[in-house]
């Protein structure tokens, strides 16, 4: 997961959590940065880090909202084309 030294750095992440479906404080992916984002840096936190960074790339995306989103729009490019064919 990225690392986030401060609240202005973790602005990244909160200005992807605006325009989730799972919000800011209910997503867990949030809540795990919340806990763990200082955590992570550790030495001995290495498997830490790799599992967090499954969530949140280095580059501060969040890829859980990213296959929430991807997936919405395939469902509704299929709702559509349904509508369409009937």
């Amino acid at each position: 997961m990225a690392y986030f030294s401060n609240g202005t750095e973790g602005e990244v992440l909160e200005m992807q959590c605006d325009d989730c479906p799972l919000g800011g404080s209910s997503c867990p992916v949030h809540g795990i940065h919340m806990i763990y984002n200082y955590d992570q840096v550790d030495d001995d936190q290495k498997k830490l880090r790799e599992a967090m960074n499954m969530l949140v790339s280095e580059k501060g995306v969040c890829e859980v909202r990213k296959q929430i989103l991807d997936n919405v729009t395939r469902t509704s490019t299929t709702t559509d084309t349904e509508e369409e064919t009937t």
